[in-house]
């Protein structure tokens, strides 16, 4: 069976790429025994079963990916939290970012500079021009405003991962107004598709 997590690409040691693992969050046996006392606690608070098994699967395979790079067993790896709940190994200078967003999550992994790393499920249902207008900064919300209602879909989402990546990079999640800075919009001609 193959693993439910793969490099995207991957780089050499050394390098200044990063490495991008893609993952299908499925639970596999053994992946909850990887996990400290502290994230088994944390997991069996949640109350949705497929949320808990979603974020197992995640930390497991994020342990995993880890342990790739660093030797030793998964399992053993300690994590610590910044301020604002970045997490890092203990003792080790490996910048790495998980995001999930339903069955799917990606890890990014670089030994040079700060990394951050965002994946958003597209909800049709969602009120894009609200959130657009709440969270973009004014120029952003201003190019988003005027495409054509066909295009801003895809726009938003792409727009939204890499102003949360930025904010993962920088360690500060949510605490930074994602108002105070711009990042390039995306062009609408290039789709994405799946998850983005």
């Amino acid at each position: 069976m193959n693993p439910p997590w793969r490099p995207a690409q991957q780089c050499r040691p050394g390098s200044d790429t990063l490495d991008l693992w893609r993952i299908e969050l499925v639970e596999r046996a053994g992946d909850y025994d990887l996990l400290s006392a502290e994230e088994r606690q944390r997991f069996d608070r949640l109350i949705v079963p497929a949320k808990r098994r979603q974020r197992i699967a995640a930390r497991a395979a994020l342990r995993r990916i880890l342990a790739h790079y660093l030797g030793g067993a998964p399992g053993e790896l300690c994590f610590e939290y910044g301020e604002h709940g970045r997490p890092a190994v203990v003792g080790k200078s490996l910048p790495f970012n998980l995001s999930h967003s339903r069955e799917v999550a990606v890890v990014a992994v670089t030994e040079r500079g700060l990394v951050g790393a965002d994946v958003e499920w597209k909800e049709p249902e969602r009120r894009l021009d609200a959130l657009a207008e709440r969270f973009f900064a004014p120029a952003e919300w201003r190019s988003f405003d005027a495409l054509p209602t066909e295009q801003r879909f895809d726009v938003f989402y792409r727009t939204w991962c890499r102003k949360e990546a930025y904010l993962k990079a920088q360690g500060t999640g949510l605490s930074f107004s994602s108002r105070r800075f711009e990042v390039e919009m995306p062009d609408p001609a290039t789709r994405g598709d799946g998850p983005t």
